[in-house]
C-alpha cells in the first residue's frame, strides 16, 4: 500500500489455484484515513478538530510548563503564557523547518482567531465584573491623583516617542494621529487583572499600598478602555461626522445597559434566588452570557470592537451578596485555561523578535521600555508621595502600576489588526509589556519588603516580644481575661472549633437573684392588660397587684476568654479568589462558617473581640496566623483539626486492582498531609502558645453529655516545656467547668529490671508494662520515616528542664476533680496509652480528651517505643498517621495516642515560651 500514489494492490486466490492480482485506486476517504494515521497533524478541511486538538495541547502544555519555573520567581501565570506564545511563533520554534507550516498552517489560523476572540470577549466580561467602584470611592482623592498621573504622563511621553517611531517604522499611508493615539494608549494602560494577581501573590490586598494601587487600577482600566474605544472609532471612521456618530452610539449603548438592562437583570436574579448566597442559577448564568455576547455584537456593529462590549457588560453585573464572585466561579476556568492561552499563542505567532536585528531597532526598543517604565513609575510614585505615602510605599506604588500584561497586548493586537502599527513596532511593544510585567514583582519586593509593611487592620496592636513570659498559657491561671486566637479554615473542622471553644469558655452560672415585692412602675402591668383587669373587677378600678420580680438575674462568669477569629481562605489561580480578596469585608459578613461560629459563641456567651478574613496562598497561612496573633496580643492559638477517613474506592477500582499502585505509592489517603504541613509551619512560626485540637470525628456526645459539658482530661506528663504548658492549660480548663474532671500522671523512665509500681488512682489498676494491643493496628510504614526534627536540647538543658518539671508537678493545687500520680516505668509511652484506656473504660459517659506536649524542647524521646509500634503495623491500617508529615507535626506521644484510637479528642500543645527555643522545626 502506498499513501503517496493513492494505489492499493489486491491479490485473490481461487479454489483451483488461480491467482488474480490487480491494483485499485485508493478512495478519498481511505486516503484521508491513512494520511491521518501516518500524520496526525495533517490538515483536513473536512475535519479540523484533530489539528486543533494538537495545537491546543501544545499551546496549553508549553505555557503551563514555563509557568512551573516562573512561579518560583513569584511571577503571575500570564508571564508564562505570553512567553510561551512568543516562543511558539517565528521568534523560536518558527525557525524549526516545517514547524509553523505543519503545526500552525495559515489555513488553521482562522480557527485560532475565532476561539481566541470568543474567549477574549468572555475574559473582558470577567474583567468588567472585577471592577469595584466602591473601592475607588473609598479612596477617591488619592486614587484620582495616582490614576491621573499614571495616565497623563505616560500618554504624553508615548505621544512624544511616537514621533520617532512613526518616522522610522510606520508607512506614510497610516495617519500620524492614529499611530500616536495607539502608542500613547498602550503606554498609559495598566493591566488590572495582572495587577490584582500580583497584589494577591504578595499579600498586599490588606495593605494600604495594595488598596490604593487596586483602586487606582480601576480608574486607569476604565479610562484606558475608553481611550482604546475612541482610538478604534477614529481609525475606522471615514470622517469626523462618523466619529461623532460612533461615540454617541457607544454612549447610548452604555446608558441602555446601565439604566435598562441592569435593573431587569437584577430583578430576574432576585426573583430566581441568586442573591441568597448560593450563587446564580443556570438560567441567570445563561442570561448573563447572553448580555455579554449581545453587547459584544452591538459594539462590533458600532465600530469599536467586540471586546469592548464584553467589558461593558461586566460592569453592570451586581457585586452584592457575592453574586459577581459566584458568577465568575462558574465560567472562569474554561476561559482562563483554554481560551486565553490560545489568544497568547495567536499573538505570539504575530510576534517576531528576530526583526529586532539592528542597532537602531534595539535603540528604539530600549527607549520604549525606559520611557514607558519611567512614565508610569515616576508619575504614580510622585503622586503617591505627595498624597502622604512614605518613600518606600510610593516606590512600591510606582512599580506595581507599571505592570502591563494582557491588556497592553490586546491594545497592540487591535492596532496591528487595523493596520496602524507594523509587525516590528508590535514586537517592540510586546517585549516591553513582557519585561515591565516581569519586573513589577521583584521591584515591589525590593522597595517594600515584608518587614516594612503596615497592614490596614484597625485592630492591630503593638507587636508582643517573644521574651514576654506573661503572654503564654500561664496567663490563663490568673483571673484576667485571656485572649485566644481561633483559626477557621475548613468547614469540616467547625465541630472541633465548637468543642474547643466550649472547653475554653467557662459555662455561665446564674445567680438566683433577689425577690422584690415592690409595685410595678406606673402604667405597667405584668400579667394582663389594664382593660382586662377592669373587666375582671366588674368595671371597678382594681389595685395594682404586688408581683415578685427578679432583680439582676445576669449570668456570672469566673474567668472568661475573648476570641479573635482568623478566617483563612486559600488564594488559588482563579479570578474569583482574587475578587474575594479584594472584598474581604463583604465576604467576611456573608461567610457561612463565620456566621455559624458567631451564632455558637453568642449562644454560649463567648465574646468575639476581633474577626478577620485573609485570602492568601496556603504557604502563607502559618505566617498570617502567627503575625495576627502576635499583633493582637493573643495568649493562645487554637488550630482545629477534624480527622476524616480516606476516600473509598469505586466499584470498578475495587474489582480491578491496579498493579502500579504500589509502585507510585498512591494509598487512599485524605488531604490530611496538606493540613499537617500548615500545622507544622504554624508551630514553627508562632511565638505564642499553640494548641492543636484534634477531633476524631467518629464519636459524638449524647445530648445530655453535650449540655452537661462532661469531659475527662488526661495529661500524661513526660516532661519538657510543652508538657508544662499542657499542665497550665489543663488547670485553666478545669477551673470553672464543673463538668470537667482531670487526671495527671507523671511518667518517669526507669531501668528495665525495676518492677512496675502500683497506681493509687481511684478506679484504676496498674497499667501493663507492654504496649496496648490496640497499638498493633495500622499500616506498613517504614520505621525510618519517624524523624520529627524536634531537638531535645537548646539554651535550656535537660537537667534544668527536669527541675522545672518537678516544681510544676509538685505545685499542682488540691482540687476535688483533679487526680495526680507519679509512675516510674521502663515503657512510659506504652504505660501512658494503657492508662488512657483504663480511664476511658472507668468513665465511659465522659468525652476523654488527652492533652500531650509536642515534645519539641528538653523533653524525653520516645523514638524507640514508637518505632516498635510502627514496625508492627499492617498494610491498609493506621489512618493519617501513615503520613510522615502528620507524624512530624504531632510529635511522638500524640502520634501514639492517635494510633491507639482511645478518646474523642487530642490536644497537642507547644509552648511559646522563648526560653529554650532552638532552631529545629
Amino acid at each position: 500500500m502506498s499513501a503517496t500514489t493513492g494505489l492499493i494492490t489486491y491479490t485473490a486466490t481461487g479454489t483451483l489455484g488461480a491467482t488474480v492480482t490487480t491494483t485499485l485506486p485508493l478512495t478519498a476517504t481511505a486516503a484521508s484515513a491513512v494520511q491521518n494515521i501516518l500524520d496526525p497533524a495533517h490538515e483536513d478541511p473536512t475535519s479540523p478538530i484533530v489539528l486543533f486538538i494538537i495545537q491546543l495541547a501544545i499551546i496549553i502544555g508549553f505555557s503551563r510548563f514555563l509557568s512551573l519555573f516562573l512561579v518560583k520567581l513569584r511571577q503571575p501565570r500570564v508571564i508564562g503564557e505570553i512567553l510561551g506564545g512568543i516562543l511558539l511563533g517565528p521568534t523560536a520554534f518558527g525557525r524549526i523547518p516545517g514547524f509553523t507550516s505543519h503545526i500552525f498552517p495559515t489555513e488553521s489560523i482562522s480557527y485560532l482567531t475565532l476561539f481566541s476572540t470568543f474567549g477574549l470577549v468572555l475574559f473582558l466580561f470577567i474583567v468588567g465584573m472585577e471592577v469595584d467602584f466602591t473601592l475607588f470611592k473609598k479612596n477617591f482623592r488619592v486614587s484620582v491623583a495616582v490614576a491621573s498621573a499614571g495616565i497623563v504622563i505616560p500618554f504624553g511621553l508615548g505621544c512624544a516617542v511616537s514621533v520617532g517611531l512613526y518616522k522610522e517604522f510606520s508607512p506614510e499611508s497610516v495617519p500620524f494621529s492614529h499611530f500616536m493615539l495607539f502608542i500613547g494608549t498602550s503606554m498609559s494602560i495598566t493591566a488590572f487583572p495582572v495587577l490584582a494577581r500580583i497584589l494577591s501573590e504578595l499579600n498586599l490586598l490588606s495593605d494600604r499600598v495594595g488598596l490604593i494601587v487596586l483602586s487606582s487600577g480601576v480608574a486607569n482600566d476604565v479610562i484606558g478602555w475608553l481611550l482604546l474605544a475612541l482610538t478604534i472609532a477614529l481609525v475606522n471612521a471615514a470622517s469626523g461626522l462618523v466619529v461623532l456618530y460612533v461615540i454617541l452610539t457607544a454612549i447610548g449603548w452604555l446608558l441602555a445597559l446601565w439604566f435598562i438592562v441592569r435593573p431587569v437583570f437584577n430583578y430576574l436574579a432576585r426573583k430566581s434566588g441568586s442573591f441568597d448566597g448560593r450563587g446564580p442559577t443556570q438560567s441567570i448564568v445563561c442570561a448573563a452570557l447572553f448580555i455579554c455576547f449581545a453587547s459584544a455584537w452591538v459594539t462590533e456593529e458600532i465600530g469599536i470592537n467586540a471586546i469592548f462590549g464584553g467589558f461593558c457588560a461586566g460592569l453592570i453585573i451586581p457585586r452584592g451578596h457575592g453574586f459577581a464572585t459566584h458568577l465568575t466561579e462558574k465560567i472562569e476556568d474554561l476561559i482562563v485555561t483554554l481560551f486565553i492561552p490560545i489568544y497568547f499563542a495567536q499573538s505570539g505567532l504575530k510576534t517576531n523578535l528576530g526583526l529586532l536585528d539592528s542597532g537602531i531597532i534595539w535603540g528604539w526598543t530600549v527607549c520604549v521600555i525606559v520611557v514607558s517604565f519611567c512614565g508610569k513609575f515616576i508619575g504614580c510614585a510622585s503622586s503617591a508621595r505627595f498624597s502622604g505615602f512614605t518613600n518606600r510605599e510610593s516606590l512600591a506604588v510606582g512599580s506595581l502600576m507599571s505592570a502591563k500584561g494582557l491588556i497592553e497586548l490586546i491594545v497592540l493586537n487591535v492596532g496591528l489588526g487595523v493596520g496602524v502599527i507594523t509587525t516590528t513596532v508590535f514586537s517592540i511593544f510586546v517585549l516591553e509589556a513582557l519585561l515591565l510585567t516581569f519586573f513589577a514583582t521583584p521591584l515591589t519586593l525590593a522597595f517594600y519588603p515584608l518587614h516594612l509593611r503596615h497592614a490596614s487592620d484597625p485592630s492591630a496592636t503593638t507587636a508582643i516580644s517573644p521574651d514576654d513570659d506573661t503572654k503564654s498559657i500561664r496567663s490563663f491561671e490568673g483571673g484576667t481575661k485571656a485572649a485566644v486566637t481561633m483559626v477557621l479554615e475548613r468547614i469540616e473542622n467547625l465541630g472541633a472549633v465548637m468543642v474547643a471553644t466550649r472547653l475554653l469558655s467557662t459555662p455561665p452560672s446564674y445567680d438566683a437573684g433577689r425577690e422584690s415585692t415592690e409595685p410595678l412602675p406606673s402604667g405597667m402591668t405584668s400579667v394582663a392588660s389594664e382593660s382586662a383587669l377592669l373587666d375582671a373587677a366588674g368595671g371597678k378600678t382594681p389595685a395594682i397587684p404586688q408581683i415578685p420580680t427578679i432583680v439582676e438575674p445576669a449570668p456570672m462568669r469566673g474567668s472568661p476568654v475573648t476570641v479573635n477569629t482568623i478566617r483563612l481562605v486559600e488564594l488559588t489561580d482563579r479570578t474569583s479568589a482574587v475578587m474575594q480578596a479584594s472584598e474581604m469585608d463583604d465576604t467576611l459578613r456573608n461567610d457561612p462558617m463565620m456566621l455559624l461560629y458567631e451564632t455558637f459563641c453568642s449562644l454560649n456567651g463567648v465574646e468575639i473581640s476581633q474577626a478577620s478574613l485573609d485570602v492568601v496562598n496556603r504557604s502563607a497561612f502559618a505566617n498570617v496566623v502567627a503575625g495576627k496573633a502576635r499583633d493582637r496580643g493573643s495568649d493562645l492559638i487554637v488550630a482545629p483539626w477534624t480527622l476524616t477517613e480516606g476516600d473509598e474506592k469505586g466499584l470498578l477500582a475495587s474489582l480491578i486492582p491496579n498493579p502500579l499502585e504500589a509502585l507510585f505509592r498512591t494509598p487512599s489517603l485524605p488531604n490530611q498531609p496538606t493540613y499537617a504541613s500548615f500545622i507544622r509551619s504554624l508551630f514553627l512560626a508562632s511565638t505564642a502558645d499553640v494548641a492543636l485540637f484534634l477531633d476524631r470525628g467518629s464519636t459524638s456526645p449524647s445530648p445530655s453529655e453535650a449540655l452537661a459539658g462532661s469531659y475527662h482530661l488526661f495529661l500524661p506528663f513526660h516532661g519538657g516545656s510543652d508538657d508544662r504548658a499542657c499542665l497550665s492549660l489543663l488547670l485553666r480548663l478545669l477551673r470553672g467547668n464543673i463538668g470537667v474532671r482531670a487526671t495527671v500522671i507523671r511518667f518517669i523512665k526507669s531501668a528495665e529490671d525495676e518492677p512496675e509500681p502500683h497506681v493509687d488512682t481511684p478506679g484504676l489498676e496498674a497499667p501493663p508494662p507492654l504496649a496496648s494491643p490496640a497499638l498493633t493496628i495500622g499500616s506498613g510504614i517504614r520505621t525510618g520515616a519517624i524523624d520529627t526534627m524536634y531537638p531535645t536540647s537548646g539554651s535550656m538543658n535537660v537537667t534544668q528542664s527536669q527541675s522545672l518539671d518537678e516544681v510544676a508537678f509538685a505545685s499542682l493545687p488540691s482540687h476535688p476533680r483533679l487526680t495526680s500520680q507519679l509512675i516510674a516505668t521502663p515503657t512510659p509511652l506504652a504505660s501512658s496509652l494503657a492508662t488512657a484506656n483504663l480511664i476511658a473504660k472507668s468513665n465511659p459517659t465522659a468525652r476523654l480528651t488527652t492533652l500531650v506536649g509536642r515534645g519539641r524542647r528538653a523533653a524525653p524521646s520516645h523514638r524507640k517505643e514508637l518505632e516498635e509500634v510502627l514496625g508492627k503495623l499492617r498494610d491498609g491500617e493506621g489512618g493519617i498517621a501513615r503520613s510522615s508529615e502528620v507524624r512530624k507535626s504531632l510529635g511522638e506521644v500524640a502520634t501514639a495516642v492517635l494510633l491507639d484510637g482511645v478518646g474523642s479528642n487530642i490536644v497537642v500543645v507547644q509552648s511559646g515560651d522563648a526560653k529554650g527555643v532552638t532552631t529545629g522545626v
